[in-house]
């Protein structure tokens, strides 16, 4: 029953069963019975051979004749036949993509230009110097900051007026006493 080799019992014409043919791999009623089995039928091997040949054969034809469609395929494609073509194409498209990226680029430098002048217009037209050629004037107190209320000044103290042409002194005689010079 443990035995590596694989056992046939065929003991031949008896009517009861041995116990080696419990044990055994395979059971034949006569040695010539077990012969059959353990030796496959010549002829049917031979058989079997030459119709895998014969198989083996048409699968390698029919191989050989799909690779050779395949080369004159690949061959005759116009890629192959003429590659300069391919590179001159491929040289237009990147020579378009070259000259769509320059126009962009010159169109973006030209808008943010454009930008870049209204804003210098608009910071010009802000700029304290434009203030004071409109008539206005930055006055400083005693310690030079600039002036946001009459009640920051004292009778007496020196201003310093800031003028579109030049500077001015002047000394404070009232502070914080409206239309002082409506008056005059």
């Amino acid at each position: 029953f443990e035995c590596a080799t694989p056992v046939v019992s065929a003991v031949g014409h008896e009517i009861d069963f041995t116990i080696a043919d419990f044990v055994a791999d395979v059971r034949a009623a006569t040695p010539s019975a077990a012969m059959e089995i353990v030796l496959p039928d010549g002829a049917a091997i031979a058989h079997r051979l030459l119709q895998l040949e014969r198989r083996l054969s048409k699968m390698t034809v029919d191989r050989v004749k799909l690779l050779r469609h395949e080369l004159a395929a690949l061959s005759s494609h116009w890629a192959l036949r003429q590659p300069m073509h391919l590179v001159q194409t491929a040289a237009q498209t990147l020579d378009d993509l070259q000259a769509r990226l320059n126009d962009s680029s010159q169109s973006l430098v030209a808008d943010k230009q454009s930008q870049l002048h209204r804003f210098a217009e608009l910071l010009k037209a802000v700029s304290p110097e434009r203030i004071l050629q409109r008539g206005y004037a930055v006055v400083r107190g005693p310690k030079g900051l600039v002036l946001r209320s009459a009640s920051s000044v004292k009778p007496g103290d020196l201003l310093d007026i800031e003028l579109a042409d030049g500077n001015l002194s002047a000394r404070t005689v009232q502070p914080n006493t409206p239309d002082l010079f409506d008056e005059q």
